[in-house]
C-alpha cells in the first residue's frame, strides 16, 4: 500500500473478502501518516476560511419584530 496500490484491489488479489479486511491486517498508523494528514486539512480549512466570505445576516421580517446581531458583534 505505501508503494500507491490502492486497498481495493490489494483485496483482491490477496483474496480478501473486503478491503475493510485488509486495511485492518496489513494498515498501521504512524506518526508522519498522522502529521500527513494534519497538514492536509489545515491546508483545506486554511483555503476554506481565506476564500469564504462571511454571509450577510438577512434582513428581520416586520411581523417578527426582532433585529438580528451578528454573532461577532454581539460579544
Amino acid at each position: 500500500m505505501q508503494s500507491g496500490v490502492d486497498a481495493k484491489t490489494l483485496a483482491s488479489m490477496l483474496g480478501h473478502y473486503s478491503a475493510g479486511f485488509t486495511l485492518d491486517t496489513y494498515t498501521h498508523v504512524t506518526h508522519q501518516m498522522q502529521q500527513g494528514a494534519a497538514d492536509k486539512i489545515g491546508g483545506f480549512m486554511e483555503g476554506v476560511a481565506a476564500s469564504a466570505p462571511e454571509p450577510e445576516p438577512p434582513e428581520p421580517t416586520q411581523e417578527s419584530g426582532f433585529k438580528i446581531i451578528p454573532f461577532a458583534q454581539a460579544m
